[in-house]
């Protein structure tokens, strides 16, 4: 049992809430507050920090300026938020995270002076970024379904992390795009009632690249190599900004008749007919034929174990088997010895070493080169026969190449993930030595750096467009790496060749069946094969360039990659096992029509329409249970082995959660303000509570944490993006880690360097059942949608927005725009202002105005709110008064709002200015 103890002034105004446990009475959880004379909060006193000392309580101060905008947030007298500064419209445009000194972060914004909409968000150490946001909308069009919708995110720092999103004349999102250069997608449909259908995924991830805030010189040079002296280093730094300009457009009058690989919009047409490595005899030949084999490597757990190596020898057509590597390494075959062999070779980019098997007497040597967050290049740039171990840093730019010939190694800076090049290794000047190239893709420029002994030199060309693949290798058997690039979207091939310098087009394979190009010389003619392999089934489709047909062959499972795909890459730092970009939730569900319940097999309801049974992506089940009031009290396996158990106190806020069965001491208690989390608790021996963490607010958005660290404490700031904490930074060691997520909550590892629980959005995500707390209810990043209908049912329908009819939707299917702090109901953009300072319409307590009828202020204050920009509106009880409160500058960022007509009003939130029960509130508009 839970007890809520509340203390007043004479103004009726609350000065403390006091949660207890009936079975732990001795550790009360208050908060209290003081005001000013405006009414507004400006000391709040945290519960005490049992086990800490002698319990001390933090003390959140917050200050304002003359005209009622926020002007600081300390903590015991610490700056955590200060230095704001406001445009005219009372957006702030700049404000100094956390306490002065070196690690002090600077979150600056630009917004657009007509819409008023964010343009771009930055967020600085001293001179370090660590993110850097461009934000475009959609303009209003009433063809479109829709308005100001968010139509592109554009990462300034890495480009493969850029965003395109597209909607459904419902304005619902249906597509969203990744990568500077189209390296994956998600595809979503919708029935009319709002269900989401299915989900499609397409391409492949990138690879996780170095926190660059976390960098200095000295770590952003290490390469871990105890053997080379350090006097070996020989660096060469190239500006690619000032090489020549020897494009190739001017040849396009030669090809007139056939399709430019610079025009997206020509129809290609069939045309009968370096890989990246440049070693001797043939890539990916493993039994010294000069044929490419068949090859595969296995990346997770099917009929054979992972790591396996399985090849098809060319001339005997038998099978061979080698073990090597583990889930997570990549692959790098090349001639490591210059026996005129492929030798298979892993890569752990966790700690940088190589596993290389040497064909030429089968024993196996290791090295340690490389760091997470390289890509690994290997090819022979010595030209000594043998393939050399190297690396390319997409964060800096630099090439850590090693010399095979004498064990040296050096450092060239060439291109960059900022501008989302693609590294891209062949001999393109016919050496015998590879030459160090990257491909642009914002304007399909190529930049080939010419590695000889006596003169280096760079040159440009400029092939294909962005969302091309660059394929380059030898076409035409002239021993020079041919300009090519494949395009997905139609499967046309677009080669060069050095030879005769007129291209030629063949429409080979395509993204819409998954397909991945591995070109190579599977004929044994001295020239690269135009080929695909389509990994749904195993099947590799290749053309032949001695006689132009076309042959298939089945050879791999979709456990499998294709050895020969290796090195092709569509962005900075791609994963070279081609792993195909997590599916955003499940790839297909079915609905019942009238109640928007799902009926795939697996899923079931009770009468209330609570979720009792949902599969996992797994293919695993989960149980829930829930008490008389529709709160989920238990989650657990489908054999009935207890996962969760959950309590709450006042309303629908969870005080307690247990993982694991009833017998766990894995407890975490919960001292709840507004709706918000501000404590966490664990339970030690003598059911003795002992402090764990604090959340503190900066209106509605989290700001910092306080995490329990021995006898101190460690503090972490959260900074936001559009939807919730983007980047996390830690003032005491000036290091930072980001976490990103796709649009309905699946984890982007890929893209992110570390977590948090509040991994999506505002919610907190339970690491054993993988669902998200929304305070009110549960969401299922897998499902897209909530578990159990809207608790305040049809008090959350806009009958002017009909998809809002369906209670268990999230956010009416637009999780790009539009955040659900509450789990009642979906709220506005966030990208207008990051902190409301606009009046308020709508009563609160304290609050003085004009009485008026409960209809008609909620009709005021909705229409005014709209036209203000930051109005929220009240539902009450019928005959309850609605206060239409004076146009005052002081900030009152939340709504009021009357979950359920037959429950009393209980007392508001002096903070968040809402009901303590079941009471919803949105961000209006702002970040902070």
């Amino acid at each position: 049992m839970v007890t809520n103890n509340f203390l007043y002034d004479l103004f009726g105004r609350i000065t403390e809430k006091k949660t207890t446990l009936a079975s732990r009475p001795d550790f009360p959880m208050a908060t209290n507050y003081v005001y000013d004379s405006l009414n507004r909060v400006t000391d709040e006193y945290y519960p005490a920090q049992y086990g800490m000392g002698n319990s001390p309580r933090k003390n959140i101060n917050h200050t304002f300026d003359q005209v009622g905008r926020r002007s600081s947030l300390k903590v015991d007298n610490v700056n955590y938020a200060s230095s704001f500064v406001y445009n005219n419209l009372d957006q702030v445009t700049s404000v100094k995270i956390g306490p002065a000194g070196a690690n002090q972060i600077t979150e600056q914004y630009d917004y657009n002076l007509q819409s008023g909409n964010l343009q771009n968000q930055k967020v600085l150490r001293g001179s370090a970024t660590l993110l850097d946001l461009s934000y475009q909308y959609q303009q209003c069009s009433c063809s479109t379904g829709g308005s100001g919708q968010i139509t592109g995110i554009t990462d300034n720092l890495n480009r493969n992390k850029d965003r395109l999103y597209e909607y459904d004349k419902l304005s619902r999102l249906k597509k969203v795009t990744g990568g500077l250069n189209q390296t994956w997608s998600q595809g979503y449909t919708y029935d009319r009632f709002g269900n989401r259908l299915s989900v499609t995924a397409l391409g492949f991830e990138a690879l996780r690249v170095q926190d660059q805030a976390t960098s200095n010189k000295k770590e952003r040079d290490k390469i871990i190599d105890d053997v080379v002296p350090k006097s070996s280093l020989l660096t060469k730094d190239v500006l690619l900004e000032k090489v020549a300009d020897l494009s190739i457009l001017n040849r396009e009058t030669e090809n007139e008749s056939k399709p430019s690989p610079l025009d997206p919009n020509k129809q290609s047409e069939q045309t009968s007919t370096s890989v990246n490595l440049t070693t001797p005899g043939t890539p990916f030949d493993f039994d010294g034929d000069s044929k490419a084999d068949y090859s595969t490597w296995n990346r997770s757990v099917s009929s054979v174990p992972v790591g396996t190596w399985t090849i098809k020898n060319s001339q005997t057509g038998q099978n061979s088997s080698t073990q090597l590597g583990a889930s997570g390494n990549q692959i790098a075959p090349a001639d490591y010895d210059g026996d005129g062999k492929t030798d298979i070779a892993i890569w752990n980019p966790n700690n940088g070493l190589w596993t290389i098997k040497k064909s030429s007497d089968g024993s196996t040597f290791t090295r340690s080169f490389g760091q997470k967050g390289d890509a690994i290049v290997p090819a022979d740039y010595d030209g000594d026969g043998k393939a050399d171990v190297a690396v390319w840093r997409p964060s800096s730019g630099e090439w850590y190449i090693t010399r095979s010939s004498d064990n040296s190694w050096y450092v060239v800076t060439f291109g960059g993930q900022q501008f989302g090049d693609v590294p891209i290794v062949g001999d393109y000047d016919g050496d015998g030595s590879a030459d160090i190239t990257v491909w642009r893709p914002t304007g399909g420029t190529w930049y080939v750096y010419i590695l000889t002994s006596a003169t280096n030199q760079v040159l440009q060309f400029q092939w294909g467009i962005p969302g091309d693949l660059p394929v380059a290798s030898d076409y035409d058997g002239d021993h020079k790496t041919d300009l090519a690039v494949w395009r997905p979207s139609t499967g046309v091939w677009y080669v060069l060749p050095s030879t005769t310098w007129q291209y030629y087009a063949v429409t080979f394979g395509g993204l819409q069946f998954g397909d991945i190009p591995v070109s190579a010389d599977y004929d044994g003619d001295g020239k690269e094969d135009i080929a695909v392999y389509r990994p749904s089934t195993g099947v590799w489709y290749i053309t032949q360039s001695s006689n132009g047909q076309v042959t298939s062959s089945q050879y791999g499972t979709s456990n499998d990659i294709a050895v020969p795909s290796a090195y092709r890459r569509r962005s900075s730092a791609p994963n070279n096992q081609n792993k195909e970009i997590p599916r955003d939730g499940h790839a297909t569900l079915a609905f019942d029509a009238t109640s928007n319940r799902i009926t795939t097999t697996g899923f079931e309801y009770d009468l209330a329409g609570n979720q009792t049974r949902a599969m996992q992506k797994d293919g695993s089940a989960l149980r829930f249970q829930y008490d008389a009031a529709g709160r989920m009290v238990k989650v657990k396996a489908d054999n009935g082995t207890t996962i969760a158990t959950y309590t709450y106190g006042i309303g629908r806020e969870r005080v307690v959660s247990q993982d694991g069965d009833e017998n766990s001491t894995n407890l975490t208690y919960y001292a709840v303000e507004g709706g918000s989390v501000i404590s966490e608790y664990s339970e030690g021996a003598g059911q003795v509570l002992t402090w764990v963490k604090n959340y503190i607010y900066l209106g509605g958005s989290l700001l910092a944490t306080q995490t329990k660290n021995g006898s101190g404490e460690t503090v972490q700031f959260n900074h936001a993006d559009q939807l919730g904490t983007r980047i996390v930074t830690d003032p005491g060691t000036g290091t930072s880690f980001e976490q990103n997520t796709l649009p309905f909550g699946t984890s982007l590892d890929s893209e992110s360097t570390g977590s948090t629980n509040r991994r999506f959005t505002t919610y907190d995500r339970s690491a054993s059942t993988g669902l998200d707390y929304a305070n009110n209810r549960y969401y299922d990043s897998q499902q897209g949608r909530f578990a159990t209908v809207d608790p305040i049912k049809m008090g959350s329908v806009k009958i002017l927005s009909p998809q809002t009819l369906n209670l268990y939707a999230y956010v009416t299917n637009d999780p790009i725009n539009k955040v659900d702090p509450s789990g009642l109901d979906g709220t506005p953009p966030r990208y207008s202002t990051i902190y409301t300072t606009f009046p308020t319409l709508g009563g609160h307590s304290g609050g003085t105005g004009t009485s008026i009828p409960n209809w008609l202020g909620s009709f005021l204050t909705g229409i005014l709110g709209n036209l203000f920009g930051g109005g929220h509106s009240y539902a009450g009880t019928f005959g309850t008064p609605t206060y239409f409160g004076n146009l005052t500058r002081q900030p009152q960022p939340f709504p009021l709002r009357r979950p359920f007509q037959e429950q009393e009003l209980l007392p508001m939130c002096p903070r968040h200015q809402h009901y303590l029960a079941l009471a919803t509130y949105q961000y209006s508009r702002n970040f902070r």
